[in-house]
């Protein structure tokens, strides 16, 4: 019994439907929508008769397939279900009913109407406003219709996300694996140092954080300006000098900027308690901490701070899709 309501549940979430018709189908047939009878048995002080043809108590079953206008819905479909169950009593029984008999099309198109049928009845209960039959109908079936067609050109217009993003990073992987193969274990030169970093910096930039740009790669392009304009004798040393230093008001860009912080990490995690020596007469370790200041003790506090970094960059793009509703017109 139990495998059989579940392949029911799993042919009902598999509906091609927006989301909240099959939410509300989950809602009928589990008897958690706000009937009249539903909310009489809660203890709150509301008759449970239809609010509709005032005869029978208004259980879901009622309002969706026995009311007379539901009934007046369901007599303009077309291939409609028979008649012996037009007095069932329990709406999970009748839907299961269904799904089994028709085919998954029907089903989407009775899903839709059973839904537009409950939103006339509460503009009928709240708005005192009735809808016609045929107006019901006709309005379900368009939207479910308009519906399918934007999700076919979605999914026409976008390949898979999670495949694309798979096979992109493969690829990326590979192609920085092979231009920077073995290029961290050569430690003799301050040259290969450099090197190193450069491939760091270069897969910290290309992995997710370009729109974190930041003083860094400016100064990367200005360089190569320089040196074209060196090729054509117009370099000038001072110009290049001032770009080897941050200016003091700059630096707090500096420690703002989460590629920073990364390239801090990455450095000081792989160089940071190395004991070659180098060509200069000085270890790694030696030459990262007074080159570039970078500490071995302070990587757990850098690995706080690029974790931050995510719970902060987490926390504002849930905050905006939260607050700022770009469909208000």
């Amino acid at each position: 019994m139990a495998g059989v309501i579940g392949r029911f549940w799993k042919s009902v979430w598999k509906l091609n439907t927006p989301p909240k018709v099959r939410n509300f189908l989950w809602r009928a047939c589990s008897n958690i929508l706000p009937t009249r009878d539903n909310l009489h048995r809660k203890k709150l002080q509301v008759e449970p008769w239809c609010a509709i043809c005032h005869q029978p108590i208004e259980t879901v079953c009622h309002i969706l397939w026995e009311c007379p206008l539901a009934r007046n819905v369901w007599t303009l479909v077309k291939g409609r279900t028979q008649k012996s169950a037009a007095q069932a009593s329990d709406f999970l029984a009748l839907t299961r009913s269904m799904v089994e008999r028709l085919p998954k099309e029907e089903m989407e198109r009775r899903s839709a109407i059973a839904w537009a049928i409950w939103n006339a009845r509460n503009k009928l209960c709240f708005e005192n406003f009735q809808t016609l039959p045929e107006i019901i109908l006709r309005g379900a079936i368009s939207f479910l219709h308009e519906c399918q067609e934007l999700v076919a050109q979605q999914r026409t217009r976008n390949p898979p996300y999670t495949a694309t993003r798979m096979h992109f990073t493969i690829a990326t992987a590979l192609t920085f694996g092979t231009m920077f193969w073995d290029l961290a274990s050569k430690t003799k030169k301050q040259q290969n140092i450099f090197n190193a970093m450069g491939s760091m910096y270069a897969a910290t930039m290309f992995l997710g954080v370009q729109n974190a740009s930041s003083v860094q790669p400016i100064v990367d392009v200005e360089r190569t300006v320089f040196y074209r304009e060196r090729a054509a004798g117009m370099y000038s040393a001072l110009s290049y000098a001032f770009a080897q230093r941050i200016p003091i008001w700059w630096r707090w860009y500096y420690w703002a900027c989460p590629v920073a912080w990364s390239l801090y990490g990455l450095v000081v995690s792989q160089f940071g308690d190395v004991k070659d020596m180098l060509d200069n007469g000085k270890t790694v370790e030696d030459f990262a901490r007074s080159y570039f200041r970078f500490k071995q003790d302070f990587l757990g506090v850098v690995a706080v701070v690029v974790a931050g970094f995510a719970v902060l960059f987490s926390f504002i793009f849930a905050f905006s899709i939260m607050v700022f509703n770009f469909q208000r017109r």
